[in-house]
């Protein structure tokens, strides 16, 4: 079975649907599919937001979702995110964070592996 090299960590915070959705369609669209698990933190997020991630997960983009309806804040999320990794790279993402171009993902896989 292919075991990914990269972890994608997405760390997302309160009420900005719109910015969480850019993010992770970002990386849907610009990563090559099975390259990465996509691993998503949700601090006290608003309904609309759940219902993205969750649906998201569902469709088996997102890999691991971590919801804490209290904000855990950034550290104790990211322990929580870490516990689960088993990939030889990790990239992180805070929830205004996105992917640009098609090659980003290769780029960055060839920068670390050099």
């Amino acid at each position: 079975m292919f075991k990914p090299k990269v972890s994608i960590c997405v760390l997302t915070y309160g009420h900005y649907t719109a910015l969480v959705q850019k993010c992770i369609n970002s990386i849907v669209a610009m990563c090559p599919k099975g390259q990465y698990k996509l691993i998503v933190g949700a601090n006290a997020i608003n309904e609309e937001t759940r219902s993205y991630l969750v649906t998201m997960k569902k469709r088996k983009w997102i890999h691991e979702l971590i919801i804490s309806e209290k904000n855990l804040n950034k550290c104790p999320m990211m322990s929580k995110m870490f516990q689960s990794i088993d990939t030889e790279y990790i990239w992180w993402f805070d929830d205004d964070s996105y992917i640009t171009h098609q090659d980003a993902f290769d780029q960055r896989l060839k920068m670390a592996e050099e």
